[in-house]
């Protein structure tokens, strides 16, 4: 009989495995914490690289957006509007977070105008120590500094997470033809930007 609960938990584990990121997220508001572990488990490594591709590869000021986002998930699961979906709406407030830390950063360069930043390693590699795809990814994401949030998480949702134009969409909360219109923007800019990269040139 003592291996009954053991057996309904596992059995529960694996029903949440295969429940969808809604309901799973119904559940937490409820205060079922394996649901949100389960949560944890799918989001916590692609929204930290989307931090890391947003607040230029800070690790440690990454690992706290993203303790402070599943804090926020926990504490306050209200906040969770169940008429959208799930990825969208995580990812949207993952992105004004960004660009809530952006406003801040644009204060701090205002007051710290004129200092020299142009001799700061980028992960203790040297040029020629890297492969060359690794020093296309770090031209890539360097680019990518040029753009604005909505411009550069676009990118990055629809390149490297998989998120449909309607998704996109809901996450910046625009309309698809703009998020079409920023994609093409940000890919004719970055194929000019990255035309040493280009065999054909």
């Amino acid at each position: 009989m003592e291996c009954m609960p053991i057996r309904n938990q596992v059995i529960g584990s694996r029903l949440k495995s295969k429940s969808s990121d809604e309901s799973l997220m119904a559940l937490t508001q409820k205060g079922d914490y394996g649901a949100f572990d389960e949560l944890y488990e799918r989001y916590h490594r692609p929204l930290f690289y989307f931090f890391c591709r947003m607040l230029s590869n800070d690790r440690e000021k990454c690992e706290d957006f993203l303790q402070d986002i599943f804090m926020k998930l926990i504490e306050r699961p209200e906040m969770y509007d169940p008429s959208r979906l799930f990825r969208p709406w995580i990812y949207s407030v993952a992105h004004n977070m960004v660009k809530n830390e952006y406003k801040k950063l644009e204060v701090r360069k205002v007051m710290l105008k004129g200092a020299d930043t142009s001799k700061v390693a980028i992960n203790g590699k040297q040029v020629d120590e890297k492969t060359d795809e690794e020093f296309f990814r770090e031209k890539l994401f360097d680019c990518l500094e040029k753009f604005d949030p909505d411009n550069k998480a676009a990118f990055l949702m629809k390149y490297h997470d998989g998120f449909s134009i309607e998704e996109i969409a809901q996450t910046l909360n625009i309309k698809e033809g703009t998020v079409k219109s920023k994609l093409f923007y940000t890919k004719q800019e970055l194929a000019g930007l990255l035309r040493e990269f280009n065999p054909k040139k």
